[in-house]
C-alpha cells in the first residue's frame, strides 16, 4: 500500500483494500504515516480523493509520531481540492494541532502557500487559537511575506 499511495497507483490500492480493508489505519512508515499521510505528502489528490470516500471520519484523524494528520500534510505541501475532500468528511481537522500545537493554517502559512492560508482560514476560527498559535501565525506569514 505504501508504494501505491506514493506513486498515486489508485488500481494497486483497490486490490490491497478489497484483500484487507482495515489497511487504510495502518502504519506504513516509520514515523507512523498512513496511506493517506503519504498521498497528501506526494500531492497525489485523485487518489486522497478515493481514499477518503472509503475512510471514517475518525480514520482521518489518525496521527504520525509527532501528531500530525494527513491533513495537516495536505495543508502544507497538497491543494485546496485535497483538503476540501478531508474537510468536508471531518470538519475538526481544521483545528487539529501537532504535538508543538502548531495549527494547518499555520503549516500552510509557513510554506508560503497563499492560495492554501486564504481557503483554512475561512474553517480556522481564529478566535479558538490559543495567544501563541496566533502569534505563529502571524510571525509565519511576515516571514513569508504575505500581508494580505
Amino acid at each position: 500500500m505504501r508504494k501505491a499511495a506514493t506513486i498515486g497507483d489508485w488500481q494497486a490500492a483497490e486490490v490491497l483494500l478489497r484483500e484487507d480493508p482495515n489497511i487504510v489505519r495502518d502504519k506504513l512508515t516509520e514515523k507512523g504515516e498512513t496511506a493517506l499521510h503519504i498521498a497528501a505528502s506526494m500531492k497525489g489528490t485523485e487518489f486522497v480523493k478515493e481514499l477518503v470516500q472509503i475512510m471514517s471520519p475518525n480514520d482521518l484523524e489518525l496521527q504520525n509520531e509527532h501528531g500530525q494528520t494527513a491533513f495537516y500534510y495536505a495543508a502544507a505541501r497538497g491543494t485546496v481540492e485535497m483538503v476540501t475532500v478531508m474537510r468536508e468528511k471531518n470538519s475538526s481537522l481544521v483545528s487539529m494541532c501537532d504535538e508543538d500545537m502548531k495549527t494547518p493554517l499555520y503549516v500552510a502559512t509557513r510554506e508560503e502557500n497563499k492560495e492554501m492560508v486564504s481557503y483554512l482560514y475561512q474553517f480556522t476560527g481564529v478566535e479558538n487559537l490559543d495567544i501563541k498559535q496566533w502569534f505563529d501565525v502571524i510571525f509565519a506569514a511576515i516571514s513569508s511575506r504575505m500581508y494580505g
